[in-house]
């Protein structure tokens, strides 16, 4: 079995330590973005949905008491 140098060794790290930098630098924001935009899209999503519930009770036909009136 051939002996590796710690030199060889250490330009595989320094790549693997490179490429994990950039992909963290990549991938921090973009979650936080991601994050951001579906808190939004969720908050908006409820206020569409309490409008839309605030215009059917508008339009809504009164309830009648189902009971029968008594006839005395």
């Amino acid at each position: 079995m051939a002996q590796v140098s710690p030199a060889q060794l250490a330009g595989g790290i320094k790549l693997a330590l490179t490429t994990t930098i950039f992909g963290l630098c990549v991938a921090i924001p973009v979650g936080a973005f991601y994050f951001m935009f579906r808190n939004r899209v969720v908050r908006t999503t409820i206020e569409v949905n309490a409008i839309a519930e605030d215009l059917f009770e508008r339009f809504r036909a009164p309830r009648r008491d189902p009971r029968p009136a008594s006839g005395r």
